[in-house]
């Protein structure tokens, strides 16, 4: 197994200087995690590793652990490893999670909860956002996948899989690139084997690509053929809404034989957004330019003379479905912007605990994990 080299992320040498001799040192990238414990491939293969104690208690959320793509920083102790540093992130794909005394929720907030963020995967090249052209295409989805990869720094490419079940591919890719200015549209058949070379430039030795989307959508499909072999579990979606069963139920980093590391990822039954307005506007591109063609700064695209999104939308040059999404987004991303400063208030008013008062800090980060 080809190991891809990760020194370029950080200062070696102030690492020895905290853990010992070079020799002690093991670079390795995260391909699973499960309740605090962390399948790590590195140099010589791949070893299960744990936390250290000093890990555990300087991180303070979710974010600072570990997540499937991450490169962390182990030493050995007899048969065990241990992580002790996480290299700096190039990049990252996130959603919102919410946390209450430890437990994740994924529906609305409720009093003392806190508002964090999910690290789905890290240190992309390539995020491959994948929708079926059956009854599971959804064009607002998409729009929502885009936000987040556009927040995550890394290439958003869309795949449009199930190519041999659809009757009108020329129209859904259409529909697809007037919300995607710019980004890669490739309609595939995987089961086929239609199209799929058209995914080979963003393949290749070190290269990291993310599979995401809905459930039932195609993705491990997609991941088997790319690997070569079936190793992603797949099942048949219900022929009456072409919803699809989890076949991955964890995140996981998976090494093809042309040296590209593939993560998969669970079916997001629900995409919580993660970003601020500046991202949005760069995924709602077109809005963003019409509101600065406003006549008016301060403009609230109602009724005001000389807005330019009411004339667009007049002509039908921009979409009611689209600018409703958008303004959808917008509310949640404001939403989610006072939730942090709500929570910032908080940590900032929180009195310091005395040593002996940590048992719930502990179990809600076991959780964390």
């Amino acid at each position: 197994m080809k190991y891809i080299e990760a020194y370029q992320y950080f200062d070696k040498s102030e690492i020895i200087k905290t853990l010992g001799s070079e020799e002690s040192v093991i670079v390795g990238r995260v391909t699973n995690k499960n309740r605090g414990v962390f399948h790590v491939l590195h140099e010589l293969g791949t070893d299960v590793a744990t936390l250290s104690g000093k890990y555990i208690h300087e991180a303070l959320y979710h974010v600072d652990y570990p997540a499937v793509g991450d490169w962390v920083v182990m030493t050995r102790n007899g048969e065990s490893f241990i992580i002790h540093k996480l290299v700096t992130r190039k990049n990252a794909f996130v959603r919102r999670q919410k946390v209450v005394g430890g437990r994740k929720i994924m529906n609305d907030l409720i009093v003392g909860g806190t508002t964090q963020e999910q690290v789905l995967a890290a240190n992309l090249d390539t995020v491959f956002i994948v929708t079926g052209l059956d009854k599971n295409f959804n064009p607002k989805r998409i729009e929502r996948y885009l936000t987040l990869a556009y927040n995550s720094g890394a290439n958003p490419v869309l795949i449009l899989s199930k190519l041999d079940l659809c009757d009108d591919v020329a129209e859904k890719v259409a529909q697809v690139e007037d919300i995607a200015f710019g980004v890669p549209v490739h309609p595939v058949s995987a089961i086929e084997a239609i199209g799929m070379e058209d995914l080979k430039p963003y393949l290749g030795v070190g290269k990291t690509v993310c599979f995401l989307g809905s459930s039932g959508v195609g993705k491990s499909t997609v991941t088997n053929y790319l690997l070569g072999e079936m190793i992603q579990e797949t099942k048949e979606t219900s022929d009456g809404s072409s919803k699809g069963r989890h076949t991955t139920t964890t995140a996981q980093l998976l090494m093809a034989t042309d040296g590209t590391m593939i993560i998969d990822t669970p079916g997001l039954r629900e995409i919580q957004l993660w970003c601020d307005e500046d991202t949005l506007d760069t995924s709602f591109d077109d809005i963003a330019k019409l509101m600065e063609s406003c006549q008016f700064k301060n403009c609230t695209h109602h009724r005001e003379p000389g807005c330019a999104v009411v004339a667009a939308l007049e002509t039908g040059e921009l979409s009611k479905s689209r600018y409703d999404n958008y303004l959808k987004m917008l509310r949640e991303v404001k939403y989610l912007e006072m939730r942090k400063r709500e929570a910032d208030k908080k940590l900032n008013k929180r009195p310091k605990q005395k040593k002996s008062r940590h048992t719930d800090k502990q179990k809600m980060k076991s959780e964390m994990l």
